[in-house]
């Protein structure tokens, strides 16, 4: 059981890449226009779901590193908060916008309307901190990647996923296509990482030797 639990997180990483492509793109489609399309929320929640399968994964990491008390643990625990930045505000900014019945930023731009939801900033500001700090992080990570047994390539994948999924949310204002590049660079880095942390081996404990018979016996 604890071998099958262990070995969903390499799936789940690469549903996540998935998943963030799909929803990079879409929002692509609506970001590269100047207003941006009408679905330019409702595609930013779709988008919704592959942050969260992201943070998901990189919280499973950080729990896996931590308990096997590996190298770059406080990296990767950098990494889980960085996507949860991002989730926290994409959600603050699309979900708290639905919920209230009041418009993003850039929706209340292209119709025209002064008052936008109060969120908005608020959320976009948090999603640019966390992908600042995902970028970091992963860069770190990949250096302690080494002392996991993770190859060159795989390192340099790891290090330069941070920055490619910061390209792909820059890009979608150019085209789907612009961003979709960097978004499968990102989850190309992910999956390789959680491939990684997955199959890592936990330290083995070395029995302590029995007592000599000399030293027992009186």
């Amino acid at each position: 059981m604890k071998q099958m639990k262990r070995s969903l997180l390499t799936p789940l990483a690469t549903v996540a890449g998935l998943a963030f492509i799909g929803g990079v793109m879409l929002v692509a489609t609506q970001a590269n226009s100047d207003p941006v399309g009408r679905h330019y929320d409702a595609y930013n929640r779709v988008l919704t779901i592959g942050l969260v399968l992201v943070a998901l994964t990189a919280v499973w990491m950080s729990v896996r590193v931590k308990r096997l008390s590996l190298a770059g643990a406080r990296a990767i625990q950098a990494v889980a908060i960085g996507s949860g930045l991002m989730l926290v505000g994409n959600v603050l900014e699309f979900w708290g916008s639905l919920l209230t019945g009041s418009e993003t930023q850039k929706t209340a731009e292209r119709l025209g309307h002064a008052d936008a939801f109060w969120g908005s900033d608020i959320g976009w500001f948090a999603f640019l901190i966390g992908a600042i700090v995902l970028t970091v992080a992963l860069i770190v990570v990949a250096r302690a990647a080494r002392r996991w047994g993770a190859t060159r390539s795989q390192r340099w994948a790891i290090g330069t996923s941070g920055v490619m999924q910061s390209a792909a949310t820059g890009l979608w204002v150019v085209s789907p296509i612009a961003a979709a590049i960097p978004a499968a660079a990102f989850a190309f880095g992910w999956l390789s990482l959680a491939t990684i942390v997955d199959r890592v081996e936990e330290p083995i404990a070395v029995p302590a030797d029995p007592p000599d018979a000399a030293t027992v016996l009186p």
